[in-house]
């Protein structure tokens, strides 16, 4: 895994897999979604975006970024859809979640869409649990949002 900038190469096919996979599933509501942040809030100090690379290609990715002082927010979780259910996801997942830790945060949330069957799957069996929607996202009807608090 390497820890990349929005704007690096590799970063592009996480970006336009996931434009394309939101307009698909969730029409025009969410096509502002990747203009709603500003690239340097998943960079260090405050966040990472990390990608999964394999033989020059980026399989899978995910992204931190905070939300409060001790609150962090997990975003942009994608894999490639030629390599989907190989334990990708959740290795960035777990990535991601040393890294919060790493941060000193305690908690982290997520938004998802319900109809990401797998995310969700993936989310629960990694200790998050619903919560009421919140952010951006929280009007749509197809919203579910989770939280799991770190260990220390």
């Amino acid at each position: 895994m390497i820890l990349a900038r929005m704007s690096d190469a590799a970063a592009a096919p996480l970006v336009d897999g996931l434009m394309a996979h939101y307009r698909r599933n969730y029409g025009a509501f969410v096509d502002d979604e990747f203009d709603a942040y500003v690239d340097a809030e998943f960079e260090p100090p405050r966040g990472a975006l990390l990608l999964l690379v394999a033989g020059g290609e980026t399989i899978a990715g995910g992204a931190l970024r905070m939300l409060g002082d001790d609150v962090g927010e997990i975003k942009r979780m994608w894999t490639a859809p030629g390599h989907r259910r190989q334990g990708h996801a959740a290795g960035v997942l777990a990535e991601l979640e040393r890294l919060a830790a790493e941060l000193g945060l305690h908690t982290l949330r997520l938004e998802t869409g319900d109809l990401e069957i797998g995310a969700i799957r993936l989310y629960r069996a990694s200790g998050y649990v619903e919560i009421e929607p919140y952010g951006r996202m929280s009007a749509h009807p197809r919203c579910v949002c989770f939280e799991k608090r770190l260990e220390p």
